[in-house]
């Protein structure tokens, strides 16, 4: 999957979420980053995960007055909601 692809699937998981158009979604950000873990540094409770380094993307969304953050491995078979953002 290429950067965009990866983008456009943010895009359309966060309107889905919040059940509104994805035309709504307005991508404030990509940036390229190196994630500490397979689990882009957002932890699942009770799962281990292996310590490499895990290129990917960081990818902020905006809806309104409210910012979404996204990371992304670089393939984009993990696409994973930072709820802390």
């Amino acid at each position: 999957m290429q950067k965009d692809q990866i983008v456009e699937a943010a895009r359309n998981k966060l309107a889905q979420d919040l059940g509104i158009p994805l035309d709504d979604i307005a991508v404030e950000s990509v940036e390229s980053a190196d994630w500490p873990d397979p689990s882009l540094g957002i932890p699942t409770p009770g799962q281990m995960c292996i310590q490499v380094i895990t290129p990917g993307y960081l990818i902020k969304l905006k809806h309104g007055t409210e910012q979404y953050e996204y990371r992304s491995n670089e393939s984009g078979s993990i696409l994973r909601y930072n709820p802390t953002s």
